[in-house]
């Protein structure tokens, strides 16, 4: 991410990040002992761009009446991806289930970005007012440096969980 650049700008170099980190996660066979710490980097990336989302999306996306169901459904995909990672978290990577319930993380994921990059984006972008997408992008930034980077979705989850 570069200073100045606004809201969708910054969510979609999280979005390319995290389908780089669920494509490498898919290349892994199933037992390889680089599962779940990648897997532990994906929910900490997913946690923290959850909580942008939360404060500078979905928001955004709520001053419209009209885009209220598209913010509705971006919580509703967070709490189906928040629990599926509080269930891998707890899981060893050998146990019975963990290969399908990654699988069901990374498609859950995928499916969520697409629809976010179809929906949300443009529907904020033509929500915003005038500078506001700059002044989201401006926050977007600084709450990244404001908590641990590898806070986990056991310990917090996404937003919309608790």
């Amino acid at each position: 991410m570069t200073a100045g650049s606004d809201l969708l700008t910054e969510l979609s170099a999280d979005h390319r990040t995290i389908r780089e980190l669920c494509t490498e996660f898919g290349g892994l066979p199933p037992g390889d002992g680089r599962r779940k710490p990648l897997l532990d980097r994906l929910a900490a990336l997913l946690v923290r761009h959850g909580r942008t989302e939360e404060a500078c999306l979905h928001p955004l996306l709520r001053h419209r009446p009209d885009h209220e169901a598209v913010a509705g459904r971006g919580r509703s995909e967070h709490r189906a991806i928040a629990e599926l990672l509080t269930e891998l978290t707890w899981r060893a990577p050998d146990a019975p289930g963990f290969d399908r319930l990654a699988a069901d993380l990374v498609a859950r994921v995928t499916a969520h970005l697409d629809a976010e990059e179809a929906t949300a984006f443009p529907a904020a972008a033509g929500a915003a007012p005038a500078g506001e997408l700059d002044h989201l992008g401006e926050r977007a930034r600084r709450s990244r440096t404001g908590g641990p980077a590898t806070e986990h979705a056991a310990a917090g989850g996404l937003p919309g969980t608790a």
